[in-house]
């Protein structure tokens, strides 16, 4: 499968699991609004950066495809 088409469906109350170091794009099922995610592991932190992507938001909303994590 390639990195382009390789897409995860998340449903309310799944659990995502990730990396450190990990990036990802999370787009919301109703409206196509997309984050790009950064995870991290300070110390005992967890964090989380979110990034909105427009770009890639008017590309989905254009496409209107239900994708949610790729």
């Amino acid at each position: 499968m390639s990195k382009r088409n390789r897409y995860i469906k998340v449903n309310d109350g799944d659990t995502l699991v990730c990396d450190s170091g990990q990036e990802f794009h999370l787009t919301c099922c109703d409206c196509y609004l997309t984050h790009k995610i950064a995870v991290s592991v300070v110390g005992k932190e967890v964090r989380l950066t979110m990034t909105r992507d427009d770009r890639r938001t008017g590309q989905k909303r254009r496409r209107k495809r239900e994708f949610l994590v790729e």
